[in-house]
């Protein structure tokens, strides 16, 4: 899943860390760190919902599904 935006993300962990959030919620500290730095854009689904529980959100207010190649094709048909 692709971070709508960093900004927010960043807003949310206020002046938590990376690691005191994922040792708090059980979220992986480098994912977290890699796309609140910019460092990074996406990660699992998994990981997505991990990181927004821990920061008592929806997963879709802080992520959106990637598009690939099956899904543009079939929204391209329709």
């Amino acid at each position: 899943m692709t971070i709508r935006s960093r900004r927010v993300l960043n807003g949310l962990m206020g002046d938590r860390s990376a690691r005191a959030i994922a040792r708090a919620h059980g979220c992986n500290h480098q994912v977290l760190s890699a796309l609140a730095s910019g460092r990074r854009a996406s990660c699992s689904r998994t990981q997505a919902e991990a990181i927004a529980q821990a920061l008592g959100v929806e997963v879709d207010d802080l992520f959106m599904e990637r598009a690939t190649k099956k899904s543009f094709v079939k929204e391209q048909a329709a």
